[in-house]
């Protein structure tokens, strides 16, 4: 089974290629503006590997939370390609992804977090595989520090610079989206359906431009 996994929930735009659980190709490029410039040109590299579009199975794709916009580009770019290709589209939990990328590092107690915006993270005390698939919870970076003084691994996307607690700064990404994918394809594929939105959590709420 061949899977592509794309991950654009934060600044890193990720797009990975598994065969049968192994990893084919895993391209990153770190960037604000870098989800709907450089996704084209990371799913090609992918595809520089001896396989082809037609060869795939099924989109493993990070479908939050994360950033309103880049999860909008990442899921739309998915269901492009899954129309066009007749494959299934497999949404993986954000906070999922994450522990996977650094589970080795890290496979004990931690909290994991993406961040929302300002101070506010969208987290999970990460004990168990159910942890990781549950709906995160949403608070302000000082208050988690607070409630979880016992947890000694914090690891994000954001480096909030705290006096109390060092974190450990990490990406989601497209290659642990499709061994994820691979991994839990039966449970996936049942969520599969051209109607997918993005997990956003939380409501975007534009600011209002105020002149300087």
């Amino acid at each position: 089974m061949l899977i592509l996994g794309i991950d654009t929930s934060t600044e890193n735009c990720s797009v990975g290629l598994v065969k049968d659980g192994k990893i084919v190709s895993d391209n990153s490029i770190l960037g604000k503006f870098a989800h709907a410039e450089r996704i084209v040109e990371l799913v090609n590299k992918a595809f520089s590997m001896g396989y082809s579009l037609n060869d795939l199975d099924a989109i493993a794709i990070s479908i939050g939370p994360g950033s309103y916009t880049g999860l909008r580009v990442g899921l739309g770019f998915a269901k492009g390609m899954s129309l066009a290709l007749g494959i299934p589209i497999l949404p993986v939990p954000t906070i999922a992804v994450l522990d996977s990328v650094v589970r080795d590092k890290y496979p004990g107690e931690k909290i994991l977090f993406i961040r929302s915006h300002k101070d506010i993270v969208y987290y999970v005390l990460a004990n168990s595989e159910d942890s990781l698939w549950g709906k995160p919870h949403v608070e302000s970076i000082v208050e988690v520090v607070k409630k979880y003084k016992h947890v000694e691994s914090f690891v994000g996307n954001f480096d909030f610079e705290l006096d109390t607690k060092a974190i450990e700064v990490r990406y989601p990404s497209g290659v642990h989206a499709a061994l994820l994918g691979y991994k839990h394809y039966n449970r996936l594929i049942k969520m599969s359906n051209p109607e997918l939105e993005p997990y956003y959590l939380t409501e975007f709420k534009a600011d209002r431009w105020k002149k300087r």
